[in-house]
């Protein structure tokens, strides 16, 4: 139970953050925000379904694989410690590896485009962008308005 609790709380966590605030407390805190790749506005709550998408689909995959174990008894005490359980078989390991396939994937095409846009960028319709780029491009440009010059 612990499990899917935790997959769900994690799910409802990035979805309810990216399609209220296109952030979540990790992107707030390293200044950037999912938008909507076309227009650059507020992404919508599908598009933030759609970039979890396949993690969502991954992790029930998983977990639905573990309480099949458990209620068949393959990942009781006795079926490990035999190793005859949950991790001998095959389909475990090919379970427990498309997670890591999906992350390399993730990470290759996020390294191959101009804009770094992951998959999960380019099924939602989606791009990361950096929240202080205005500010910085002010401070460039002008000087602040509230200095005020001391006489000498």
């Amino acid at each position: 139970m612990l499990v899917i609790v935790e997959n769900l709380a994690w799910l409802i966590y990035t979805v309810v953050m990216h399609g209220r605030y296109g952030q979540t407390i990790g992107k707030i805190v390293t200044k950037v925000r999912v938008v909507d790749f076309r227009t650059e506005g507020k992404i919508s709550f599908r598009q933030a379904w759609l970039r979890e998408g396949i993690p969502v689909i991954l992790s029930l995959g998983m977990v639905g694989y573990e309480v099949y174990a458990i209620l068949t008894w393959s990942a009781s005490p006795v079926a490990i410690d035999n190793d005859d359980g949950l991790a001998a078989g095959k389909s475990f390991w090919l379970l427990s590896s498309i997670p890591g396939l999906w992350f390399l994937a993730e990470v290759l095409t996020m390294l191959t485009n101009d804009k770094r846009r992951a998959l999960h960028d380019f099924i939602a319709g989606t791009v990361v962008i950096r929240t202080n780029a205005a500010e910085e491009t002010a401070q460039l440009g002008t000087a602040p308005d509230n200095i005020i010059q001391q006489p000498i």
